[in-house]
Parts: C-alpha cells; sequence; structure tokens
C-alpha cells in the first residue's frame, strides 16, 4: 500500500524491524482520515491511541482558562503524536490535537501497541526515546520563550521549518512563538530586506 510509505521506512530505518515485523505493526494500525479542523484529540477526553502522521500536519494546543489557544507544538509528516499522560493514566487529555490541512494518519490503540510491544522489545526502547525527545522538544521551547527575543525565536523555527509559512497560518505561528501577529509581519519583512 503506497500510503503505508512513509512508515514503513520509519519502522525499518529507524527502528530496524524485519519486514515482517513491518507487516505484524502495520496490521495493528487503523488509517484514519481528518479534514482540515477535525480534532485527533481533544481537550478534556481521554486518549488511548497514538497516530502517525502519514500525510499533512497537525498543531497541539491546550485551552487555558480565559478560553486563549495555546500552541505547544506543531507535527508533519513522519512525527508520532498523541497525548502520553492521557495515554498512561487514562485521565482526560490536557491538549487537542487538530489538523492543519485535511491529513491521514496510522493509528494504533493503546492496547495494539501494548500487544505489538510484548513482540518486539526494541519498541520500548523507541518509545522511551520518544518520551525523552518530546520532553526536550517542551523544555527546548520554554526555555527559548523565556531567554530568546522574537526574532531569534523566528529564526530557529524557519531553521527548523523552512516551509512552515506555506503550510501553517499566520496566527497560529505567530501564537506559537508568542508574538502578536502584526510585529510578526513586521518582523519578517523587516528580515527579508536585510
Amino acid at each position: 500500500m503506497e500510503t503505508l510509505q512513509n512508515i514503513d521506512t520509519f519502522l525499518a530505518n529507524y527502528l530496524g524491524l524485519t519486514d515482517s515485523e513491518i507487516q505484524t505493526f502495520k496490521q495493528n494500525m487503523d488509517k484514519l482520515i481528518l479534514k482540515k479542523k477535525d480534532c485527533f484529540i481533544e481537550q478534556g477526553k481521554r486518549a488511548a491511541i497514538k497516530g502517525f502522521v502519514n500525510r499533512g500536519c497537525t498543531r497541539t494546543y491546550f485551552t487555558d482558562h480565559n478560553g486563549k489557544e495555546n500552541i505547544i507544538f506543531f507535527s508533519f509528516e513522519g512525527s508520532w503524536i498523541g497525548d502520553i499522560e492521557s495515554y498512561h493514566s487514562n485521565k482526560p487529555s490536557r491538549i487537542t490535537i487538530e489538523a492543519i490541512e485535511d491529513s491521514e494518519l496510522l493509528v494504533i490503540s493503546k492496547n495494539n501497541f501494548e500487544l505489538i510491544q510484548k513482540k518486539m522489545p526494541i519498541l520500548n526502547q523507541w518509545y522511551e526515546m520518544s518520551a525523552v525527545k518530546m520532553y526536550s522538544s517542551l523544555f527546548d521551547k520554554l526555555i527559548e520563550s523565556k531567554i530568546r527575543s522574537p526574532k531569534d525565536r523566528y529564526e530557529f523555527l524557519i531553521e527548523k521549518h523552512p516551509h512552515i509559512f506555506q503550510r501553517i497560518p499566520l496566527k497560529y505561528i505567530s501564537d506559537y512563538l508568542e508574538i502578536e501577529p502584526q510585529s510578526l509581519s513586521r518582523l519578517r519583512k523587516r528580515l527579508s530586506k536585510s
């Protein structure tokens, strides 16, 4: 199946799974099509699945007590998405994951993942590394917001995701960078001239 090519590459190259292990893994996954603005996980609901972004992109955010959405990060093709805390604790999620574009996810339930973890111990190491990587990313973002200037945060984002402005609305990027949309527009113009 062509739509599963990205997951095949991930499982073979990143995890080193054999062809038969890849087939076992994929047999435990379901395809989920999200239209733009559809939610994969909703704040306040339990999240007992995780997903691989095969096509499209999402934003992960939480809504604070004032009703303001606060974007934590964006996820593009080849990313795993979910709420680790809700997934493990069975508590309601504190985040929402929403499709920014029409997206195709390959999803696996907690039960199915735990079944194949027993057959493939390498998944335990990968899952642990993924949790550390996610923690590190969130910690980096927190530090960036405290010590980097808006210009530095913008340049760092462009360095990591050079085509982000072609895929993500300006209002979401400004929220992620914690910069007012007008200020971000001025910053972009100023930097494009220099």
